[in-house]
């Protein structure tokens, strides 16, 4: 049965989206552990569960099909920046913030990095029900926005992070992802953030009342975007030691900060 809470269930849309990109035909998507999760969701779920996640996904089949593409060359290139930084580090530390059901380990191939997982407790309780044992990495079941999680992740050092926050910052209000940026700048060094975010546009006006309509009508759900970026380099404001080196744009951004070091130049 899922019983998570209305932000909670962004990531059973971003599960299904990711599902229907996986068994559309003739598309390079390839993500197995996506669809075995979505079989288990549904086997565990009630009649009125599995019409809510088979109606969602008629849409993303449907009305929504823009969003499958859009979501999975997102996965994509976090997959690649990933297998990137593992291959710059291979003994490092990968954090996945806001995780969901995300199956990113699945998809990497090394045995030396560390990877965890965090995300709110409801979320992680539902992963690891219907996965078990099949989960062997760390998990932590508590929000980005409680800081405490550095102290458990930085028990062995802090410095070797690849740390990621993938469609997260958008749904944060501005001064959460601010003093989230800080607090990680603060606690870690040599380490890399990455993180993708929408227009600033649609945080306000017109364009924000386009986007809670359009969740409302689409998905039934009271959605805004809180968290926007204007100009990538705005954010070396928020904290010292904090430099943005790299920065792309698509349907938003995708921003790479280098925290204490300077891991590449700006494209």
């Amino acid at each position: 049965m899922i019983e998570l809470s209305e932000v909670s269930k962004t990531s059973i849309l971003t599960l299904i989206c990711r599902a229907v990109g996986a068994e559309k035909k003739g598309y390079s998507f390839n993500d197995q552990k996506t669809l075995e999760i979505y079989d288990l969701l549904c086997a565990s779920s009630t009649k009125p569960e599995r019409h809510w996640i088979g109606s969602i996904k008629k849409k993303f089949k449907g009305l929504s099909r823009k969003s499958v593409k859009i979501i999975c060359n997102r996965v994509e290139t976090f997959d690649k920046i990933t297998n990137d930084f593992i291959e710059r580090n291979p003994s490092g530390t990968i954090i996945n913030l806001g995780c969901g059901f995300d199956t990113r380990f699945w998809r990497i191939r090394s045995e030396k990095y560390r990877y965890i997982e965090l995300d709110l407790p409801e979320v992680m309780s539902l992963k690891a029900g219907l996965l078990g044992e099949q989960i062997n990495y760390e998990c932590l079941g508590i929000s980005v926005l409680d800081t405490s999680w550095i102290d458990e992740v930085t028990k062995k050092g802090n410095e070797d992070f690849l740390i990621l926050a993938e469609g997260l910052f958008m749904y944060l209000q501005k001064e959460e992802v601010v003093k989230l940026i800080q607090v990680i700048a603060d606690r870690f060094s040599n380490t890399e953030l990455v993180f993708d975010s929408v227009h600033e546009k649609y945080t306000q006006g017109v364009w924000k009342w386009f986007t809670n309509w359009n969740w409302r009508m689409v998905f039934d759900m009271d959605f805004n975007y809180t968290y926007g970026v204007k100009n990538p380099l705005e954010i070396e404001g928020y904290a010292k030691g904090i430099k943005v080196t790299s920065s792309n744009k698509y349907h938003g951004h995708l921003i790479s900060l280098g925290i204490n070091n300077n891991l590449r130049q700006p494209q």
